[in-house]
């Protein structure tokens, strides 16, 4: 069956050497991309008011949507796809961890955001509503996949669920892709981070937290009832990356790129390290 294919260390290892393969030569090609585009002087915002109203974590008061570090944040969702595909093979290559899969699948929804960058720099796609409209769901299934592959990893994480993994992975997806197809949008909005103006934004924003918070609860009480401070430090990991993530995500100007990043690339090392310390004596 497809689970133990799956959950097979030499099947898994090489789904994440393609993974792997694809996510750098796509990021080698969005450098380029951006670059030329850049060099050109014809990286802008698409033709309209800018709106603002699609974040979780905003600096807007302090600053105004800049078209660079919103390039420059989604290629580092990019670059992080690469990097997190690699990392994951080099340390848990002999590791048979389940939430390994769910940060497969946490990959893929960060890779997701990397077509957005067209809309930088393609005054076709700019000026095509279907084109503008399907990068905005994708954009949306992302965001929706990325918190609850993170709480799944937490809850469907014990040994028991193996037979269940392909169960809980196609369950993610339908989810994720039926928010991203049916979610309402704004057609007439412009957003500074390249989408589509969203419909009821701020109880999105409030579920993709409280996803990132259910997460958390279930290593807080691993950590309580099971006496192991390996617990506690997945859950910090958890905590600084979902920051970074959510920063990142509105990110239209330097302090938030800066700040996003940050967080975002030391979350990822912390909740990996505190991951292989988790599995290291199992």
């Amino acid at each position: 069956m497809f689970y133990l294919y799956i959950m097979t260390l030499n099947s898994r290892n090489r789904i994440l050497i393609f993974i792997n393969v694809i996510t750098i030569l796509f990021f080698l090609s969005n450098v380029l991309f951006y670059i030329f585009y850049a060099a050109r002087n014809l990286i802008t915002f698409p033709e309209g008011d800018i709106v603002r109203n699609v974040y979780i974590f905003s600096f807007d008061r302090f600053t105004s949507p800049d078209i660079t570090p919103t390039c420059l944040s989604i290629l580092v969702f990019s670059f992080s796809a690469a990097i997190e595909s690699f990392l994951l093979l080099r340390i848990f290559e002999k590791t048979q961890a389940l939430e390994v899969v769910f940060f497969i699948v946490f990959i893929i929804a960060i890779f997701m955001e990397q077509q957005r960058l067209y809309l930088a720099s393609m005054p076709d796609i700019q000026g095509n509503r279907f084109s503008l409209e399907v990068i905005t769901r994708l954009t949306v299934s992302s965001r929706i996949l990325a918190p609850l592959s993170l709480l799944f990893s937490t809850v469907f994480n014990e040994w028991d669920q193996r037979q269940n993994i392909l169960r809980n992975v196609l369950i993610l997806v339908l989810i994720s892709t039926i928010m991203g197809v049916f979610y309402p949008l704004n057609t007439e909005i412009r957003t500074s981070i390249l989408t589509l103006g969203w419909g009821f934004s701020p109880i999105l924003s409030a579920v993709r937290v409280i996803l990132v918070l259910a997460s958390l609860t279930v290593p807080a009480w691993n950590a309580f009832s099971k006496g192991s401070s390996d617990y506690i430090r997945v859950m910090i990991g958890l905590l600084i990356l979902s920051t970074g993530y959510f920063i990142l995500c509105g990110s239209d100007n330097y302090i938030s790129f800066i700040s996003g990043s940050a967080f975002f690339a030391f979350g990822n090392v912390f909740y990996m390290s505190a991951l292989h310390n988790l599995y290291k004596w199992r």
